[in-house]
């Protein structure tokens, strides 16, 4: 089971980027996401672990502690990582699509503006 976890880990490292994004685009999130599979992961789970202040994700209303469940019409869990990534992959000024449980259960869309990664 550990060499498993191993097997897994370049794929977390890579869907853990989410809030750097690639390019010059940022929404200040941090995500913490469980995989199925080692070649081809899906999502079976994504939570937002932090959320910068002043980010376009806080001016969103997105928090610590959020679920995932869809990005963009990619819904988690089952959203291949690969196409995650590609979807959360933003340049500064597009529209990032979240689907977020909240702590008490409602699930709200938000639309967030991507904004440039600090010092890009």
């Amino acid at each position: 089971m550990l060499y498993r976890k191993a097997l897994l880990a370049p794929a977390m490292i890579s869907l853990l980027c989410l809030p750097a994004l690639a390019g010059e685009g940022s929404v200040g999130i941090s995500v913490s996401v469980s995989v199925d599979g080692i070649f081809s992961p899906t999502l079976k789970a994504a939570t937002i672990k932090e959320v910068k202040p002043g980010s376009p994700a806080e001016d969103a209303g997105v928090k610590a502690g959020d679920l995932i469940r869809k990005i963009d019409d990619c819904a988690i869990p089952g959203c291949p990582g690969s196409r995650a990534k590609t979807l959360m992959d933003k340049a500064p000024g597009e529209i990032l699509r979240l689907t977020l449980e909240r702590a008490d259960k409602r699930v709200e869309e938000v639309s967030i503006k991507v904004g440039r990664k600090p010092g890009a």
